[in-house]
This record gives C-alpha cells, structure tokens and sequence, in this order.
C-alpha cells in the first residue's frame, strides 16, 4: 500500500508577499475581476507618493493585470498574477508577472503598443519608461516605471 502525502492547500488569493527587501512590497492574484480592483487599490495605497502618482500606478497596475488575464494562462481558473512595486530614491518600479502562455500556445503575443490610448499605450502615455522580460513559453515580467515627485 502507497502512502499517502498529505497535499498543501494553495494559499489564499488575494495575499501580501512577504519580501526581504523593505524597499519592495508585492501581492499575488489570481484570475478573476475582482481581483483587478484589488490590484487597483493595493497599487494606490502602495505607491505612497502622492494622489498623481498614485492613481498613474493604479491604473498601469489595472491594465497590466487585464493584458495577463486576457492574454496568458494567469485568466483561466487556477491563474495568477504576482504584482511588486519597489521604490528607489527617484523611482517606483511596478513589475506584473504572468503564468505564461495559455494551453496549446508555445508562445503568446509580445506586449506592443497599438495606435489607441488603451492597453499598454495608456500604460507608455502613465510612465517614463516601461519593458518586458521573459521566455517565449514561460512566464512574462512587464515593468512600468514613474518617476517621484
């Protein structure tokens, strides 16, 4: 007879991050809508520099978030989103890791631009600068920085 192992049950979601760096605070998600205003909240009051950067952090964590759930396997049931910001002496970095790709996708869209003031236009119009990192069928980092007042 095969023992048994008795299974972790999956930590709650949404919860805090404990990080070592006290320059860093983070969150993980999962996949449904309200969890989008969840990241919404955290992302204001977590920014701590001022009602302009604040709401510019919410609302870049906000369509961060919806391009993971729309786009990669972090929108299905049992998909998460993990959200850091961290704060320098001039900036604030706001990292959003994906699950990676969907089922039956080796890859998934890069995150680009479109012509309209949505997506990650809107997050190019909110920040100095933001980039993305990771492997074609692994999971996905896009960054977003704002500069503090």
């Amino acid at each position: 007879m095969q023992a048994t192992v008795p299974r972790t049950p999956a930590p709650e979601l949404p919860r805090r991050i404990s990080l070592a760096d006290s320059a860093k605070s983070g969150i993980e998600l999962n996949h449904t809508p309200a969890h989008v205003a969840f990241a919404q909240r955290w992302a204001y009051h977590a920014a701590r520099s001022g009602d302009r950067t604040n709401s510019a952090v919410a609302t870049a964590a906000v369509v961060l978030v919806e391009n993971a759930h729309a786009h990669t396997r972090s929108g299905l049931p049992g998909g998460g989103v993990r959200l850091v910001l961290t704060r320098g002496p001039f900036l604030l970095a706001l990292e959003v890791t994906d699950d990676g790709p969907r089922p039956g996708q080796a890859r998934y869209p890069l995150p680009r631009t479109r012509p309209d003031r949505t997506g990650l236009r809107l997050v190019e119009h909110l920040t100095i600068y933001w980039d993305w990192e990771g492997t074609g069928g692994g999971p996905l980092t896009v960054r977003a920085m704002f500069e503090l007042p």
